[in-house]
C-alpha cells in the first residue's frame, strides 16, 4: 500500500535534506572526519532521459535556479562512464545543432516537438506517481533525493512543455499538410492544457509545504 511504500521510502532518504541528519554524517577515519551531505536514492540518477534530454538540447533551455543547480549534482552521482556519455552527448548535439537544425523545417520541427511530446509524457506520468504514492502521504516537502518534492520535478516538466510551445509559435501552419496539422494541433493542446494545471499545482503544494 501507499503507507507502506512512505515508510520505506525513509531507507532510500540520503543525509542532505534529511531531518534526522541536520548535521551530517561523520565517517570517522574518512573525509578528514569532516561531515557529509551525500543525496538519497533519486530518479534524477538514472542515464535514458538525461541522454534524451541533451540529444534534444533540452539542457540547455532549463532554467538558471537553484532546481538545475541540483539536476546536475545529480549527475556527479553516476559512474564515471555515464558522466562522460552524457557530456559527450550534449557536446556532439551543440556542435551539431540539432535543435536549429530540426526548426529550418517546418516538418522537421513538428517531429522534432513529437519526440518532445514523449518526454512530456513521460515526465508527466513520473509527476502524477509522485502525487500519487508520496505527496499524498508524506508530510515533508524534501524528496528522498534532497530536492524540494513540490518543485523538482515541475522544473523539468515545464521547460519541456515551455520548448514545445515556443517552437510550435514559430511554425508556419500553411506549409504543414493535414496529417502533420492535425498532430502539430495535438501536441500544442497537451502542452498548453497541461502547462496550466501543472502551474496550479505547483502553486497550491508551495503552500502546502511552504515557499
Amino acid at each position: 500500500s501507499s503507507p507502506s511504500f512512505a515508510n520505506f521510502r525513509s531507507f532510500m532518504m540520503g543525509i542532505y535534506g534529511n531531518p534526522a541528519f541536520p548535521n551530517g554524517v561523520v565517517y570517522e577515519g574518512v573525509f578528514d572526519d569532516e561531515p557529509q551531505f551525500f543525496r538519497g536514492v533519486t530518479a534524477a540518477n538514472d542515464s535514458v532521459v538525461p541522454t534524451i534530454d541533451n540529444l534534444l538540447q533540452l539542457t540547455n533551455h532549463l532554467p538558471d535556479n537553484p532546481l538545475t543547480e541540483t539536476l546536475k549534482e545529480f549527475r556527479e552521482y553516476r559512474p564515471s562512464d555515464h558522466q562522460y556519455w552524457l557530456e559527450e552527448v550534449q557536446r556532439r548535439a551543440d556542435k551539431v545543432g540539432v535543435l536549429a537544425y530540426a526548426k529550418s523545417n517546418n516538418t522537421s520541427a513538428v517531429l522534432y516537438m513529437e519526440n518532445m511530446d514523449k518526454l512530456r509524457a513521460f515526465r508527466m506520468m513520473h509527476w502524477n506517481f509522485v502525487k500519487e504514492y508520496i505527496i499524498k502521504y508524506s508530510p515533508s516537502g524534501v524528496g528522498t533525493g534532497g530536492s524540494p518534492i513540490a518543485t523538482w520535478l515541475p522544473n523539468q516538466l515545464e521547460t519541456t512543455m515551455q520548448l514545445i510551445m515556443t517552437i510550435g509559435d514559430e511554425v508556419d501552419l500553411t506549409e504543414l499538410n493535414e496529417g502533420e496539422k492535425e498532430l502539430y494541433d495535438r501536441l500544442m493542446a497537451n502542452a498548453e492544457s497541461q502547462h496550466k494545471i501543472l502551474k496550479r499545482e505547483v502553486e497550491a503544494l508551495s503552500e502546502k509545504y511552504g515557499k
